[in-house]
């Protein structure tokens, strides 16, 4: 899962501020990887007790 599929999300419907508030992560952040549709250098990860988290992958492999 990505940010641009949360923010697609009907609990989202594009608010950038709610998300960047649940995943504790800046604004900027976020919108930072709101281009990577493909998930290259990010995904969320849903965890057991329901709270979403941000993983990035900050390495450009050739």
């Amino acid at each position: 899962m990505t940010i641009a599929d949360l923010l697609c999300n009907a609990h989202y419907r594009g608010n950038q501020t709610l998300l960047a508030e649940v995943l504790t992560v800046n604004r900027n952040t976020l919108r930072k990887y709101m281009t990577d549709i493909e998930g290259e250098f990010h995904f969320i990860r849903i965890s057991g007790n329901g709270a979403i988290e941000l993983y990035t992958n900050q390495t450009r492999s050739k």
